[in-house]
C-alpha cells in the first residue's frame, strides 16, 4: 500500500504546474509529442484536490466549455503540461468520437487523474 500522503504529493505536483491542457488525436508519450500530436487546448484549467477515491486520491480538472481548437480531427486523449514537460495523459473514454473544427470551442466534462493502490 502507497499512503495516501505520497499520493497527495505527487497530484499536488500535477495541479501546481499545469498550465494547459491540451487535446491530442494520439497518445504523445514526450512534450515534443504533445506539440506534433495537440489539435485544441485550455490554458490554466480549472484544478481542485487531492480528493478520496475508491482505493486512492485524485486530482479534478473542472469541466471546461470554452477550449481553443487548432487544427480539424478526432480528439483521443487529454494531456496536462507544465514547465515544459508532459505531466499527465490520458484517453479520452468518450463514447463518441470528439470531432474537432477550428473556429469551434470544444467542451470537456470534468476529469479524475487518479492514483490507486493495487492490490
Amino acid at each position: 500500500m502507497i499512503a495516501h500522503s505520497v499520493f497527495d504529493e505527487a497530484l499536488a505536483c500535477v495541479i501546481s504546474e499545469t498550465s494547459r491542457l491540451y487535446i491530442c488525436k494520439g497518445q504523445p508519450s514526450t512534450m515534443a509529442d504533445v506539440t506534433k500530436l495537440a489539435i485544441g487546448h485550455k490554458a490554466l484549467p480549472h484544478m481542485t484536490g487531492p480528493v478520496d477515491v475508491p482505493g486512492g486520491r485524485a486530482a479534478v480538472v473542472g469541466a471546461i466549455e470554452d477550449g481553443t481548437v487548432t487544427a480539424k480531427g478526432e480528439a483521443k486523449y487529454w494531456c496536462l503540461t507544465g514547465n515544459g514537460r508532459l505531466l499527465a495523459c490520458e484517453p479520452l473514454g468518450n463514447k463518441d468520437p470528439l470531432v474537432l473544427v477550428p473556429g469551434i470551442s470544444f467542451t470537456l466534462p470534468s476529469i479524475h487523474i487518479r492514483l490507486v493502490n493495487s492490490n
